[in-house]
């Protein structure tokens, strides 16, 4: 029986009997027991192609404020349409497309982002260690660890290789003032591209050579950045599965 169970019946009126700490002990080991009975239920493709995944995980930097389970864990689904924090819409509108012509599922708009560096991690927010959930799509680039701070090196190496001198490079908002207007709403992507000059044909070629689906192992060994995960995925503190769930798996 796992602890959850045990806890099913448990009422207000048995909540008084308890003291704080016993309640804390109460909702850290019902978190717990959850949590193990997904990850080996709902993880077991993710596990089996990375043995080594108790001790080179996925990370991913999140604030855990939320959920059934608090600080300690909660499932996130892959997005639908994502939209850039930071990243001009018109680079991270081409960027999709170009990764998707170039033959990726996981891009941009739809996915998740994860890194195989703590320290990155750490620069987004709490960190977590990522659980895929089922056979996810992976999208990695062994040569852009962060798209938004090599936004200049994705100009040069992807949208714009044709421009020798890096001094003719417009400015970032001037490609994003010209070319999405509309601030990524409605906007439709051969607009973009046709006020890009941007050839589809060759814009999925440059893609192809910068951008990998080879699978989420390959993704966690050769990527020093971002890991694009289109699918869903269980986020765990960092602490708490290092202190509770690591060993138990």
């Amino acid at each position: 029986m796992r602890i959850v169970d045990i806890f099913e019946d448990f009422d207000d009126e048995d909540e008084d009997d308890y003291g704080e700490e016993d309640m804390e002990e109460i909702e850290r080991d019902e978190a717990i027991s959850e949590l193990l009975y997904r990850i080996r239920n709902e993880c077991q493709y993710y596990m089996e192609a990375n043995p080594s995944h108790k001790d080179n995980p996925l990370f991913r930097g999140k604030d855990i404020e939320y959920g059934e389970y608090g600080d300690y864990w909660m499932e996130e689904e892959s997005p639908y349409d994502r939209k850039p924090a930071m990243m001009p819409a018109s680079m991270n509108a081409i960027l999709d497309e170009g990764m998707r012509l170039a033959g990726m599922d996981a891009i941009r708009s739809n996915s998740i982002f994860c890194t195989n560096s703590e320290k990155q991690a750490h620069n987004y927010g709490e960190i977590c260690v990522v659980y895929p959930i089922g056979n996810v799509h992976v999208s990695y680039s062994e040569d852009i660890v962060d798209a938004y701070t090599q936004r200049r090196k994705i100009l040069t190496n992807i949208i714009y290789p044709s421009i020798s001198n890096k001094e003719e490079l417009p400015d970032f908002e001037e490609i994003n003032d010209a070319t999405y207007s509309h601030h990524g709403d409605g906007a439709e992507i051969d607009a973009i591209l046709k006020k890009a000059k941007i050839d589809k044909r060759e814009l999925a070629q440059r893609c192809k050579a910068v951008f990998r689906n080879d699978g989420i192992v390959n993704a966690i060994d050769k990527s020093d950045g971002e890991i694009l995960i289109n699918g869903d995925v269980i986020l765990i503190n960092a602490h708490f599965f290092r202190d509770y769930i690591r060993d138990q798996l």
